[in-house]
C-alpha cells in the first residue's frame, strides 16, 4: 500500500504523522478520566483511539451528547477529538486546564507509506499562504488549539521566544504558518513541493500528475486534505483602487470582521448580511466579548451601523465601480456613490477539487460553504481508495482536524 496525501495543511500533516506509526490512546491516567463518566467507561473499552474513530456505539454518543461553541456542525468523529483534546471549553481559565487525555505510542509496525504533496506553498497549506490575508491579522483559534500532534504550539513557542506560550494568545498568521513549517522538519514529515494537475485511474491504483502532465506518484490511495482557499473565486478578492478614500468590505464572516480591523483608522463601508443565502446567521454574532473583543465590537457597529470611522449598509449590493467611485444600493432602493480606495470582498472561501475529477463520483469542481459532507458525500470515503479529510469536509477549525484523519488512518492501516 502507498498513499498520496494531496494538501500539506495542518489536516495532511497530521494524518502524516499517525501514518508514520504513530497512534493515538485515550489515557486518563494524564489528568483522570474525561469529565463525562459515559464517555469515559465507552473509551475505557476502546482505548485505540483510531479504533474509536470508527466505532459506530461511541460515535452515536457523541453525536447526542458532545456540543461545541464554536461549531454546530461538527461531524461526531471531529468533536471526539476535540473533547478529548479541551475536555471542557467553557471553562477555560490558562493553559493547564486544557487538559488532554490523548497519549500518543510509537508503533513501527503500523507504519504507511506516503507521498505528502504540498502544492506550491509547502508545508502549511493555506496558512503560508499570504495573498488575501495579512500575515500579521490575529487568527481566530487560540494558541493551543492550533496544535498538531507530537509537538505542540506551545513546544514551537518556547522554542522560537524563550518562553511560555501566554494565556488566550491568538497568535497572528505569520507565527502559525512558521509553526506549520517547522512542525514539518521537526516530525520529520517530507513534503513533495510539486501542483497537483490531475489524479487519474491506474494498474496500480492511482497516478498523480503535475499540471504539466508529468508523474508525481503512484498509490493505491489517494487523500484529498487540499482545503477550501485555492481557488481563485470573485469571493475573495482585493481590488486596488485609488491612493485615498474609503475602504468598502463585502462580507458578514470573520474574514470580512478582519478586513475592516485592518482598514481602520481609515474610513470603513462595511456591507454585509445578517443571513446567509443557506439561512445561517452572521457568525460574527457568536462571539462574547470577553473572549473575542474585536469581532464583538464588529458586530455591535454592524447593529449600529455607525462608529467613529465606520458605517453599515447591511443587505446593500455593490451595482458598479467605476475608477475610484463605488455605486452600492441600499436595501431601500437609494444609490449611495462612494470616493474609494480600495474594494475587499470577503464573502466565503473556496477550494479547487478540479484536479480530483477523474477520481469522484461526481462533479464536484469547487467547495466553500458546501462542504463534501453537505454535498452529500459519505465520509472520510468518498469513492473507492479515495478519501477526504480537514476543510473539505467542513472542518473548518485546526483543532477540528484530527478526528477524520484518525479515522482514515484506521482504514488505511487496516
Amino acid at each position: 500500500m502507498t498513499v498520496a496525501i494531496i494538501g500539506a495543511g495542518p489536516a495532511g500533516l497530521a494524518l502524516a504523522h499517525i501514518l508514520n506509526g504513530n497512534i493515538p490512546h485515550y489515557d486518563p491516567d494524564l489528568f483522570g478520566p474525561h469529565p463525562d463518566p459515559q464517555l469515559h467507561e465507552l473509551l475505557i473499552n476502546c482505548p485505540n483511539l483510531l479504533c474509536a474513530a470508527t466505532e459506530s456505539k461511541i460515535l452515536e454518543y457523541v453525536k447526542l451528547n458532545v456540543q461545541s461553541f464554536f461549531s454546530s456542525d461538527c461531524s461526531p468523529v471531529s468533536l471526539l477529538f476535540d473533547t478529548l483534546r479541551i475536555p471542557c471549553e467553557t471553562n477555560i481559565q490558562n493553559q493547564s486546564t486544557m487538559e488532554s487525555r490523548v497519549s500518543w505510542k510509537a508503533s513501527p509496525e503500523n507504519k504507511v507509506p506516503y507521498t505528502l504533496i504540498g502544492g506550491k506553498d509547502g508545508a502549511g497549506g493555506q496558512w503560508s499562504n499570504m495573498d488575501s490575508d495579512s500575515e500579521d491579522s490575529r487568527v481566530l483559534s487560540y494558541a493551543e488549539m492550533l496544535s498538531l500532534p507530537g509537538w505542540a504550539f506551545s513546544h514551537f513557542y518556547r522554542e522560537r521566544y524563550n518562553c511560555a506560550v501566554p494565556d488566550f494568545l491568538r497568535p497572528t498568521r505569520k507565527v502559525v504558518a512558521e509553526y506549520y513549517k517547522l512542525y514539518a522538519d521537526k516530525m520529520g514529515i517530507p513534503v513533495t513541493n510539486k501542483l497537483v494537475g490531475n489524479i487519474t485511474k491506474s494498474p496500480n491504483g492511482f497516478a498523480v500528475l503535475t499540471t504539466a502532465g508529468d508523474l508525481i506518484c503512484e498509490a493505491t490511495d489517494v487523500v484529498l486534505a487540499s482545503g477550501i482557499s485555492c481557488a481563485q473565486t470573485d469571493s475573495m478578492q482585493t481590488k486596488k483602487l485609488a491612493p485615498s478614500g474609503s475602504v468598502v468590505v463585502v462580507g458578514s464572516g470573520v474574514s470580512a470582521a478582519d478586513a475592516v480591523i485592518c482598514a481602520k483608522p481609515d474610513k470603513v463601508l462595511h456591507i454585509y448580511k445578517w443571513t446567509s443565502p443557506q439561512g445561517e446567521p452572521t457568525p460574527l454574532r457568536r462571539y462574547p466579548k470577553k473572549l473575542y473583543p474585536e469581532y464583538a465590537a464588529i458586530f455591535e457597529e454592524m447593529k449600529s451601523r455607525t462608529g467613529p470611522t465606520y458605517t453599515g449598509i447591511p443587505n446593500g449590493q455593490i451595482i458598479k465601480i467605476d475608477e475610484n467611485k463605488v455605486l452600492i444600493q441600499k436595501q431601500d432602493g437609494d444609490v449611495l456613490e462612494a470616493q474609494a480606495k480600495e474594494v475587499i470582498i470577503r464573502t466565503g472561501r473556496a477550494g479547487s477539487l478540479a484536479y480530483a475529477q477523474d477520481v469522484l463520483p461526481k462533479k464536484t469542481e469547487l467547495v466553500g460553504k458546501m462542504s463534501l459532507r453537505d454535498l452529500g458525500y459519505p465520509l472520510p470515503k468518498i469513492a473507492d481508495n479515495v478519501w477526504a479529510i480537514g476543510s473539505l469536509t467542513g472542518d473548518s477549525l485546526v483543532r477540528y482536524i484530527l478526528g477524520m484523519s484518525c479515522a482514515v488512518a484506521w482504514n488505511l492501516m487496516d
